[in-house]
């Protein structure tokens, strides 16, 4: 009886273990948003939301990471034209002003 205990108690402690102990850790390349690589564990990587884990046994070398463009702002059309029309009202308003000092 006291056999069947010791191994039942043997059996919960190992159902209850959270971890491996013999797992080895899952390493590879992780990516930041910069485009710079570093080898780490994934769990570590993926604590951040713009970190990439790029796979198990990547390298860093060469680089897998790709730097993400950046956005440049521009006008469209319809807000060159805008621009436009406000450039010109301005350039009339300061030649009737400037005439005026003038005369």
């Amino acid at each position: 009886m006291n056999i069947k205990f010791a191994l039942c108690i043997v059996g919960l402690l190992i159902l209850a273990c959270p971890f491996n102990a013999f797992a080895q850790p899952v390493m590879g390349a992780c990516c930041s948003p910069t485009g710079s690589c570093s080898i780490q564990e994934q769990f570590d990587c993926l604590e951040g939301p713009e970190f990439t884990f790029m796979g198990l046994d990547t390298t860093c070398d060469p680089n897998p990471c790709q730097q993400q463009p950046t956005d440049i702002p521009t006008m469209n059309e319809w807000g060159m034209i805008i621009f436009m029309l406000l450039a010109g009202v301005g350039s009339v308003y300061y030649l009737r002003r400037h005439r005026r000092a003038e005369s």
